[in-house]
């Protein structure tokens, strides 16, 4: 057996040793229209697929927003006053290819859009913007927020819309992952830009 050492859990980060985690860039606008954008790690489809007692079962992702210093943090962050007064947002999906821009996201600017370098474009479905350089954008109603102070705030959105690039969407599906380039940060500590590519195909399985 592999020799190990036992950590202290008082003075663990929460990411740290944990598989780095996909990076999405999180869209919305205030009430008067300017648009924001920001990088998210703890998104994810709580329901994905139909059940069988419910043929349009509501696709919902859900994303949590925290804050390292104080429990307020959260709700003072402009994403998560954008979403909670307009009642919408949207989840895009960056490539490697955009990374960079990515990354400045986390830093503040009056304007994230320009200072990134990224590309503010309608949505079909509601009023906040889209990320054009992204090859999927998830558009999002809020459906409710959970406030868990030191979890932070959980915010779940109903999947109204969705665009993909046509190139991507005309790729079969077991080799959309290149294309998609998806891209993963590696939280260790409080403050790093560490990100990472998809690696190899570990396991394939094929349909006979």
């Amino acid at each position: 057996m592999a020799d190990k050492t036992e950590l202290s859990v008082k003075d663990l980060f929460g990411l740290e040793y944990w598989p780095a985690l996909p990076a999405f860039l999180i869209s919305t606008a205030d009430d008067a229209g300017k648009p924001h954008v920001a990088p998210y790690s703890l998104v994810f489809f709580p329901s994905y697929t139909n059940v069988a007692e419910d043929d349009d079962t509501p696709k919902i992702i859900s994303l949590v927003i925290g804050d390292y210093d104080t429990f307020a943090g959260a709700k003072e962050s402009r994403t998560y006053r954008n979403i909670t007064t307009t009642r919408e947002f949207v989840v895009n999906v960056p490539t490697a290819k955009i990374v960079e821009g990515v990354n400045t996201t986390v830093f503040p600017a009056d304007d994230k859009f320009a200072a990134s370098g990224l590309t503010p474009e309608p949505s079909v479905k509601i009023a906040a913007p889209a990320v054009a350089e992204c090859p999927a954008n998830y558009e999002c109603e809020l459906l409710r927020v959970e406030e868990h102070r030191w979890l932070g705030e959980v915010i779940h959105g109903k999947v109204v819309a969705v665009r993909v690039d046509t190139a991507l969407h005309n790729t079969p599906a077991k080799d959309r992952v290149a294309p998609l380039a998806p891209v993963y940060h590696y939280a260790y500590d409080h403050y790093n830009g560490t990100y990472f590519g998809l690696g190899d195909v570990l396991l394939e399985e094929i349909d006979e």
